[in-house]
């Protein structure tokens, strides 16, 4: 399920969903407490306030849960934000993610890549996903930029 949202100013980011059912005995499946991060038009070169969702299993056995992140695009795909693992700059972010609000926090180092929120997560059980973005210190655009994180569950 790809859950879709109008995009606002800067900084929409959409959450989807993909569960894979392994068998007719086996389901596959996450909830979230919150589907879209609005950040809002922000300024430059500032870590913009941790946004988070509620990850729970809701299938019928232990879920492995994954996520990417797409690139930053403005509506016209004329304009995008790179991401850096290290620095942000011109026309480029850094995003990170972690499992609770004090951290440890990770950078995310490609867009398109995924990264592994949490192992074992029990059926009912649910983990807090926090993620941060800072803003790049000059834009090419001043057109709304979104992208999309898509959380997977696999077996455990």
């Amino acid at each position: 399920m790809t859950i879709i949202a109008k995009r606002s100013l800067i900084g929409l980011l959409l959450i989807s969903i993909v569960c894979f059912p392994i068998s007719a005995w086996t389901t596959l499946s996450v909830s979230l407490s919150t589907i879209t991060f609005e950040f809002g038009t922000r300024p430059a070169n500032t870590w913009l306030t941790p946004q988070t969702t509620v990850v729970r299993n809701d299938g019928d056995v232990a879920e492995d849960l994954k996520a990417k992140l797409s690139q930053f695009i403005t509506a016209d795909s004329a304009n995008t934000w790179a991401l850096s693992s290290t620095a942000n700059g011109a026309d480029s972010i850094r995003a990170k993610w972690s499992t609770s609000e004090s951290g440890p926090w990770t950078d995310l180092s490609a867009y398109d890549s995924d990264f592994t929120i949490d192992t074992n997560v029990a059926v009912n059980d649910s983990v807090t996903f926090w993620f941060q973005i800072q803003t790049p210190k000059t834009t090419t655009a001043y057109d709304p930029y979104s992208a999309t994180l898509t959380i997977t569950a696999t077996l455990h």
